[in-house]
Order: C-alpha cells, then sequence, then structure tokens
C-alpha cells in the first residue's frame, strides 16, 4: 500500500542514515501516514482514472497534509506506480499552477493593508516583456468587468486584476510571500506571469502552502516522519517541527473568507463537502494542467490533473475542457469527504462565508 509515500520516505530517510541500515531492519521509522485517509485518496484517484480511462488522462496527484503539524496524511503520486515510479505529487520542478497562485498575490496585497473591499481596474494593459515585446495578459472568457474589488476579482479569477495587484504590491514581495507560505523561491521567476501561475510546483508544495492559510498564518513544513529509532528503542529522531508565523492572522482569516466564497458559489461547488471549507481552483492558459487546491481548519489538499509527458490541451476528455472545477474538484471531494467523516466540522476562525455574488473560474 502507498508505495509513493513509502519511496517518499525512504528518499527522505536516505538523506540522513544510510540506506543500507534501513533494510537490514537497523530502524524503526514513525511515519505521518495515515491509512484510513490514504486509501481514501487512493480509491477516489482510482474512480476518476476509471470514469476518464477512455479519455487518455493518464495522471492524476493528490497529497494531504495536516495544517496544524505538517504531517503528510496521504499521497498519491500517479495512476499506475507498477508502471510508473515517477511521483508527481511530491517530485521533481512540478507543474503550473494556473489561477491556484492567486490566492498568493491578494495575500500580499492584503499584508500591504489593502482589503478585501479594495478595487483594481479591469481594463486592458500590457507590459514590456523584454527584447521589445510587450505581454498583454487577459482574461480567460476574453473580457473586461471595469472596477472590481480584490475579493470579487479572486473569486472570478480575473487575470488582468491579478498581475495589476502584483504589479502594485511587487512581483518580489509576491514570491516572497508566496516562499514564506511553503512555495520553494526557485520554483518562482520574478516576472509578472508568475502571479498567474506561471511558476511550476507539486501538490505537496501547494498542500502545504495552502495549509499555512488554513493554519491561521502559521507556516509548518510538511514531515512525513514523527520518530526514529534503532534496534534497541533508541530515540535517534524526533521531529515535530513548530509553526513559524508568517501571515497576520486577520489577513489569512481575510483571505480564508474569499476562498470558502470560491467553493461556496463558484465552479468550485464541485467540491462542495458539506463543512466548512476553502478553496481555489486553478488551470493553465492551454488546459495542459488543472488543479484544485482546498482545505477545511484542519487539513490542506492539492489535487493536480494531467498528461505527465508533456503540455498537451485537455480540450477534449469525455466532451468537456478539463479545468480546475471539474475532475480535479471532483476527486477533491471523492477524497475529502471520506478522509474527514466522523471528524467535527471545524469553523474558520474570525472568517465567514457570507455567499456574496461570487463565481470561481478556470
Amino acid at each position: 500500500a502507498s508505495p509513493w509515500f513509502v519511496t517518499y520516505v525512504i528518499k527522505q530517510f536516505s538523506q540522513q542514515y544510510s540506506p543500507e541500515a534501513l533494510y537490514q531492519g537497523q530502524y524503526t521509522i514513525h511515519t505521518t501516514l495515515n491509512m484510513e485517509m490514504q486509501r481514501a485518496a487512493e480509491e477516489a484517484v482510482r474512480k476518476g482514472l476509471e470514469r476518464r480511462r477512455s479519455a487518455k488522462v493518464s495522471q492524476m496527484a493528490l497529497a494531504a497534509v495536516d495544517v496544524h503539524t505538517g504531517a503528510i496524511k496521504a499521497m498519491v503520486g500517479g495512476a499506475d506506480f507498477s508502471r510508473n515510479q515517477y511521483n508527481i505529487a511530491a517530485q521533481g520542478q512540478g507543474r503550473q499552477a494556473g489561477s491556484a497562485f492567486k490566492p498568493f498575490v491578494y495575500t500580499a496585497a492584503l499584508l500591504q493593508g489593502e482589503t478585501p473591499e479594495s478595487t483594481v481596474r479591469d481594463s486592458p494593459v500590457s507590459y514590456s516583456a523584454g527584447g521589445g515585446k510587450r505581454w498583454s495578459p487577459r482574461n480567460y472568457d476574453g473580457s473586461y468587468h471595469g472596477t472590481v474589488t480584490y475579493r470579487r476579482a479572486l473569486a472570478f479569477s480575473y487575470n488582468v486584476p491579478a498581475v495589476k495587484v502584483a504589479d502594485k504590491v511587487g512581483i518580489e514581495t509576491v514570491i516572497d510571500v508566496a516562499q514564506k507560505m511553503g512555495i520553494p523561491r526557485e520554483k518562482m521567476q520574478p516576472y509578472l506571469p508568475t502571479a498567474i501561475g506561471a511558476a511550476s510546483v507539486t501538490p505537496l508544495e501547494m498542500a502545504s502552502a495552502f495549509g499555512t492559510l488554513a493554519n491561521n498564518g502559521m507556516r509548518i513544513p510538511p514531515i512525513c516522519v514523527t520518530r526514529v529509532t534503532d534496534a534497541n528503542g533508541k530515540v535517534l529522531l524526533e521531529n515535530y517541527p513548530e509553526g513559524k508565523r508568517v501571515i497576520r492572522e486577520d489577513v489569512a482569516a481575510k483571505v480564508n473568507g474569499v476562498l470558502q466564497q470560491a467553493v461556496s458559489s463558484g465552479t468550485g461547488r464541485s467540491a462542495i463537502i458539506g463543512r466548512p471549507q476553502a478553496g481555489k481552483t486553478g488551470t493553465t492558459d492551454n488546459f495542459a494542467d488543472a488543479w484544485f487546491c482546498g482545505y477545511t481548519p484542519d487539513l490542506s489538499c492539492a489535487v493536480w490533473v494531467g498528461y505527465p509527458q508533456g503540455l498537451i490541451p485537455m480540450t477534449s476528455v469525455h466532451g468537456i475542457t478539463v479545468f480546475g472545477g471539474t475532475f480535479p474538484a471532483q476527486i477533491w471531494k471523492a477524497f475529502m469527504g471520506p478522509a474527514l467523516a466522523g471528524l467535527p466540522k471545524t469553523p474558520f476562525p474570525g472568517s465567514t462565508d457570507d455567499n456574496a455574488d461570487s463565481r470561481d473560474d478556470l
């Protein structure tokens, strides 16, 4: 069971101890995996793949973390470990985040004193792209919406306002905030397209970074091992990382409130599980990557769907175009519902979902 997680643990373990010692049984490793959640994750991905097998969407990946401890509770790195051991959930450079990156932009803006009711003009704009070239960001539907609040711009996932806000805040500031929340700096380039998802990330990185919001702005790095003991039972390692405040609590609450609306009132509705939850869909321009990154006050989970062999547009999969609000949100729901079954429906502290008119996008 859970072969991707096991290989992930071995890789992490081998950085501190010799692989030989592990295979010779000299150590006992206590991991963070929750087998019930892992089974739910594998089942959600399996059903997702079965429904879409004829469409040849060959890979899906999922990572879930406990937002209070950083513990990785479930990990599925692809469709079939026996055929491909590459762990999309946690390995390598990752894939473009699309609109799922936008919460970092608005979090940075709110940290500078803006509010969800601050406004930005959604209108045509162009920027120098070097070499005499210009870059003109466009909204997914090709239209513009005039003056909009940050709340509406994020909930509707308009691209142009996100770029303008990032330009106002400073893309380096956005990158700083995303890094503090859990996205490795080397994954992000200091150019404005990063604001609308040009950064390449893994599901584990996104689940962990969104978990910072779920944990009221406290950052806890993801862990897969809590304790290591030797053959005599001596404890060699205890790993319970402390949280570090990286986002003010009031700012985290405001972002959580907007992202609750993105689920309750938008195309994120496919992810509704009947308890307080927040999230953001993500789709790249060419529909080659689709994400749903969502969380409750206790568990954060990111799901990615796409073709691992390259940037192949998913424009006709079972007759639909794949974006974050479709298969990724459905897989997220199929996992999170059973994963949290029987647990209290914890509310987000200090945030409200007022069901304002909003709609998530792509």
